[in-house]
């Protein structure tokens, strides 16, 4: 009998346990939603951008056009909401991943002469607005110099407020003995969906593969053809882009380094409408991202897992991104056992909740199980 197949998929919630910065805060969305507020972090990512970067030729912001950004934002987003999964009305304001949509879309389609109701118009994922306030914000925005770059700049401030974070003392060996127990007794592809490291220094290199050769170069057909596999599918903090090309390396700081001199210098890498950044796929269009170099062939690869898979387990993911609940919702329709390890705070009904409306699954929900202790407690434990 061949080895059983297990899908792994880490969300934001798995690393919450394991990384702590000096104030012992733990990671988690809430602090990356206030480092986009955080106008010291803005103007330290500005100044170490013009540290690394050769031949820095692009705008040159102050610190009081980022504060101005930051504001009439907030303002305007404090009149934007979502409808939710739950039916439940939440504003913008408190989503650092809604917030950066917003950025890209005034970054791809703002132009000086558009009437705010030609704007409006063109995003569509805005359900509720005060189009009255957002009229007067917009307007006040068309006079800050080179505001539209605060959406690339947005991401280095996201990856800069998570370098901040440690990862604790014993975190790498729990999760590496967890998934050494489990490739010892099945084939294992682990899907990371977080931007930290916590995944990739603690699985070291040769216990699954990621693609990349020592050079830092991927190859399709390598990570295709491994057995137990690991891939970051909403980027990492060690990725760079270079000539139509994602490279990792070994560090935030040499990746930081590269990712500027690749925006900022002469060295340049494309933006485009699809892709705002290889290193940290964000906002509401990542499904559109996941045809772009690299993540589609870490897309294509999951579709592929999930169809062989005999088990998914998602560990501290809350089902917001369509593009994975679609493939986990496919494992179910396959009659592949699904379960959710979810923190001991979670609120495990809503979880059911979202579960089924986000995946439009209204039959054999009692198939789906649920492990409330949190990542630390299964890793350990499971």
């Amino acid at each position: 009998m061949g080895k059983s197949k297990i899908v792994y998929i880490i969300g934001a919630g798995a690393s919450y346990e394991f990384m702590i910065d000096t104030n012992h805060n733990n990671l988690s969305t809430h602090e990356l939603n206030a480092a986009l507020k955080d106008i010291k972090l803005w103007r330290d990512t500005i100044d170490e951008i013009k540290k690394v970067t050769t031949n820095y030729q692009d705008v040159d912001f102050s610190a009081d056009d980022v504060l101005q950004i930051l504001n009439y934002h907030d303002s305007l987003f404090d009149t934007i909401y979502i409808q939710d999964s739950t039916k439940t009305l939440a504003p913008v304001i408190n989503n650092f991943e809604l917030k950066v949509a917003f950025l890209d879309f005034l970054a791809t389609f703002f132009k000086e002469s558009d009437p705010v109701n030609k704007l409006i118009l063109k995003y569509n994922p805005i359900h509720f607005l005060n189009l009255s306030i957002m009229e007067q914000e917009i307007n006040k925005m068309r006079g800050i110099k080179h505001f539209k770059k605060a959406a690339i700049l947005a991401r280095e401030v996201l990856h800069r407020r998570i370098n901040d974070f440690m990862i604790c003392e014993d975190g790498k060996q729990i999760i590496r003995n967890y998934f050494e127990k489990k490739i010892g007794d099945n084939r294992v592809n682990i899907y990371s969906l977080n931007y930290d490291s916590l995944l990739d220094e603690s699985l070291g290199n040769g216990l699954v593969a990621n693609g990349f050769d020592n050079a830092g170069v991927f190859n399709t057909n390598t990570f295709m053809d491994a057995d137990n596999t690991v891939a970051y599918l909403h980027g990492n903090q060690y990725f760079y882009g270079r000539v139509g090309d994602v490279y990792k390396t070994d560090s935030y700081d040499k990746a930081f380094r590269d990712r500027c001199n690749g925006l900022w210098g002469n060295t340049r890498y494309p933006v485009n409408q699809k892709a705002k950044s290889v290193s940290l796929i964000t906002g509401i269009d990542k499904e559109k991202e996941m045809q772009t170099i690299l993540y589609s062939d870490y897309y294509l690869r999951l579709a592929k897992d999930i169809i062989e898979a005999d088990e998914i387990i998602c560990i501290g993911y809350s089902c917001r991104d369509d593009h994975i609940n679609s493939m986990v919702a496919l494992g179910f329709r396959m009659n592949k056992k699904v379960s959710f390890v979810v923190g001991p705070d979670e609120d495990v009904d809503k979880i059911k909740l979202r579960f089924t409306n986000k995946m439009n699954i209204n039959y054999n929900v009692d198939r789906v199980s649920y492990y409330n202790k949190g990542a630390k407690n299964y890793y350990e434990n499971i």
